[in-house]
């Protein structure tokens, strides 16, 4: 739960400060780098850490014991897939709803 609250404290703050037009860096930033990034392309930037751990994963799997996805269903994928549908939902629920 700590962690939660953590990521939701962090979530907030970041959608503020590009609300407010407010950097989280004090650093002097040129012209050239002026430009806020997207809230989907900060998503493909913390998804590509996780495909890079499952990547070394898959490299590191012993594949003689179990095939890499053993005991997975249709029902799993459902859930996978709805989980992730739902956490596009919330993201665009927090852009066009304004709740900050």
């Amino acid at each position: 739960s700590i962690s939660s609250a953590t990521a939701g404290i962090v979530l907030e703050k970041v959608l503020k400060g590009q609300a407010l037009g407010v950097r989280m860096n004090k650093q002097k930033i040129s012209a050239s780098s002026n430009r806020r990034t997207s809230m989907w392309m900060r998503n493909m930037q913390m998804a590509s850490f996780s495909f890079l751990i499952a990547l070394v994963r898959r490299c590191v799997w012993d594949a003689s014991k179990k095939p890499f996805m053993h005991g997975f269903s249709l029902w799993v994928y459902l859930l996978v897939a709805l989980q992730a549908g739902g956490g596009l939902l919330v993201a665009a629920v927090m852009k066009y709803a304004d709740n900050v």
